[in-house]
């Protein structure tokens, strides 16, 4: 997720998907591998299975009444609860491919940003469910807090945005073209300020877990 411009320090991950990321092939896993929606690359199969993998243990968690930002100390009792909820399909996890593909192509040309990078960006925030909340309270396919939606809608685009798929599209790829801009088109800078803030790049470069983020987008770019 995104700090905006005018933080520091090390933004907290939101829920990550990166290409190295996989599902087991053991028999216990075969219940994750659902139907991949049409329109995602082949490649990007198994990124699908792993944004699924973490859907559902977010419904079991919450099922059990957990809270799925604290650790589970062992020897805890757990009450299984009489029914569950039907998960949602696969289609449901993962948002309309071609829809958001359109909308991040549609504005990464409105603002001079390089398709393949937003793309990527937006995969490895949320692997374009525009659903997902983090811990952190980060929402969307860019997965955007509410302080960096406030900044990029007040300061860089100057209105408001309506708070739908496309206009989280449309706020974190602006806030991408601002963060691109400010280190002179450097994509490792930009996407590293992305993560851990802007100016904290500024007072303390790219920091080593900003590192891992920034390889994983730029090797999902020549994917998408």
């Amino acid at each position: 997720m995104p700090l905006p411009a005018e933080e520091s320090g090390v933004g907290e991950p939101s829920r990550r998907v990166g290409p190295a990321a996989t599902v087991g092939d053991e028999a216990g896993d075969a219940d994750l591998r659902v139907p991949v929606p049409a329109g995602v690359p082949e490649a990007l199969a198994p990124l699908v299975h792993v944004v699924r993998a973490q859907q559902l243990a977010l419904h079991a968690t919450l099922a059990l009444g957990l809270d799925p930002a604290k650790p589970l100390l062992i020897g805890t009792q757990l009450r299984l609860p009489a029914s569950t909820q039907t998960v949602e399909p696969a289609s449901a996890v993962v948002a309309d491919v071609a829809t958001v593909r359109a909308s991040l192509d549609h504005w990464a040309a409105h603002y001079g940003v390089d398709p393949h990078l937003a793309r990527a960006l937006a995969w490895m925030e949320s692997g374009f469910n525009n659903s997902m909340v983090s811990p952190a309270g980060a929402r969307g396919i860019m997965q955007l807090l509410p302080s960096t939606w406030d900044y990029v809608t007040t300061v860089l685009i100057g209105h408001a945005v309506p708070s739908t798929a496309d206009g989280n599209v449309q706020v974190g790829v602006a806030y991408l073209r601002h963060l691109l801009a400010a280190f002179q088109g450097n994509e490792r800078l930009a996407l590293a300020a992305w993560y851990q803030g802007e100016r904290a790049v500024r007072q303390q470069g790219v920091l080593n877990v900003s590192e891992v983020f920034v390889a994983d987008v730029l090797a999902l770019k020549q994917r998408m």
